[in-house]
């Protein structure tokens, strides 16, 4: 937008949203102590789409138990 009105402007990638390298093994052994979980809650989008895979995984057919 701003670049078609003739206003100059630099793009700077300030950070990069990655999942956390140990989501896959946390998220294991989670469910190996606990279970399918009650309930989830995810602080950004980011979070949902770096656990869902594994979380929908883990529960298996009980996916639709959690709110």
């Amino acid at each position: 937008m701003l670049t078609d009105k003739g206003i100059p402007l630099e793009s700077v990638t300030v950070y990069q949203t990655i999942p956390h390298p140990g989501i896959q093994g946390n998220l294991s052994s989670y469910y190996t102590q606990q279970g399918v979980p009650a309930s989830i809650t995810f602080f950004s989008p980011s979070g949902l789409t770096h656990s869902l895979k594994h979380i929908q995984e883990l529960s298996g057919d009980s996916i639709g138990q959690i709110k």
